[in-house]
C-alpha cells in the first residue's frame, strides 16, 4: 500500500512501523523507537501479551526491509499516534 508516495510494507501479518512514519513524513521525535519508549505505549504492548499472548512487535535489523513492524492493531494504534487524517486512511486500507 502507498501513502504519499511511499510504500508501507507489509510481512506476514506485520506492517511496518518505520514505512508508516516516513510516508506521513513525521518528525524524528515520532519514530516508532521514542513511540515505543512511551508509557502508555509500554502499557499497551504489555497488556496485548497478557491477553492476546506473543509479541505484537518486532525489529528487523538487516536487509532490503529493516525497522519497526507491527501487528495490525499496533500499526493502528501507532496510525492514531502519527495523526488522524493518517489513522483514519490506515483505518480504510486495513479493512479493504
Amino acid at each position: 500500500m502507498k501513502y504519499h508516495d511511499i510504500t508501507i510494507h507489509k510481512k506476514q501479518e506485520f506492517y511496518s512501523l518505520t514505512d508508516m512514519w516516513k510516508a506521513q513524513k513525521s518528525p524524528d521525535t515520532k519514530r516508532p523507537y521514542d513511540w515505543m519508549k512511551l508509557e502508555q505505549t509500554k502499557e499497551l504492548l504489555s497488556e496485548w501479551e497478557k491477553q492476546v499472548g506473543g509479541s505484537p512487535t518486532w525489529t528487523q535489523h538487516g536487509g532490503k526491509f529493516r525497522g519497526s513492524y507491527g501487528s495490525k492493531h499496533i500499526a493502528l494504534s501507532y496510525a492514531a499516534y502519527l495523526s488522524v487524517e493518517f489513522h483514519v486512511w490506515m483505518l480504510k486500507v486495513v479493512e479493504e
